[in-house]
């Protein structure tokens, strides 16, 4: 669902995110580390809310649309880029790595931590 405030409300999760990162400006409407995306995120203060964070791989993935090509994701969300997007969440195995999603596919992968992906808040 579609907020007043330029924010989504999926109604399955009851998170709520931001329908377009690009209207923030810097730094989201650019990639950044993980580092900075955890601590932009946390940073954040937008739509009247400060409690603002970088989602865990499961809640990211659950806004990827597998019945779409090329952006993986459902068209509400706004110049979503067909590239990696950033997770809270660190690889077990490996903690120089987190988890991302591929809004091209929507498939999930890890990477170096060190790697400039895409970021889309949540609260």
């Amino acid at each position: 669902m579609i907020n007043g405030n330029s924010t989504i409300t999926d109604n399955a999760t009851n998170l709520i995110w931001i329908k377009d990162h690009n209207a923030i400006g810097a730094p989201f409407n650019a990639t950044m580390t993980w580092t900075n995306a955890i601590t932009n995120c946390e940073a954040l203060s937008y739509a009247g809310q400060t409690d603002w964070r970088l989602p865990n791989v499961k809640e990211l993935q659950s806004i990827a649309d597998y019945g779409r090509f090329g952006t993986a994701i459902d068209p509400l969300f706004t110049n979503t880029q067909s590239g990696n997007y950033w997770s809270s969440t660190t690889v077990a195995s490996t903690t120089t790595d987190a988890w991302s999603v591929h809004f091209n596919y929507g498939n999930v992968g890890n990477y170096g931590k060190t790697v400039s992906y895409y970021v889309r808040c949540v609260r």
